[in-house]
């Protein structure tokens, strides 16, 4: 599931995008920006952090081989 990632590089990166969220949130609320103009930047954040965590750190050469 998390590919080659071992436990406490998973745990940091849950925790860094659970921290960006509440700042990210805290930060709005308080200039008073709507949560509809910022979700697709959350949704950003949150797609990485998951990328980050499935794909492999190493990758290989799929269509370059004969």
């Amino acid at each position: 599931m998390l590919g080659e990632k071992k436990f406490p590089v998973f745990l940091f990166i849950i925790l860094f995008i659970i921290g960006t969220l509440m700042a990210i949130t805290a930060i709005a609320n308080f200039f008073k920006v709507s949560l509809s103009s910022y979700i697709p930047y959350i949704a950003w954040i949150i797609a990485l952090g998951i990328f980050s965590l499935i794909l492999p750190k190493k990758s290989g050469e799929l269509f370059l081989n004969s």
